[in-house]
């Protein structure tokens, strides 16, 4: 429900600020393992944040295939 902003102040998790070009991770299942800190845990990059809409409380974000196939078109080998 709360997470810090890039000052360290506590601010709700449900209105995020700046976050385009953020990370959205994929934890996995959120069990009583994965809360464990001392347990290896297992992530995935699954997408990057590129909009909050504040009218609707939604935000967009661009799934990492799509962006690591739109790179490999560009690069030349």
């Amino acid at each position: 429900k709360y997470s810090k902003d890039s000052s360290g102040r506590k601010v709700p998790s449900i209105n995020p600020k700046g976050i385009s070009g953020g990370a959205l991770i994929d934890i996995g299942e959120i069990t009583k393992q994965i809360l464990d800190i001392t347990h290896t845990k297992i992530c995935k990059l699954s997408a990057l944040l590129i909009e909050n809409h504040k009218d609707y409380r939604l935000f967009s974000a661009t799934k990492m295939n799509i962006i690591v196939n739109t790179i490999k078109k560009h690069i030349t080998p």
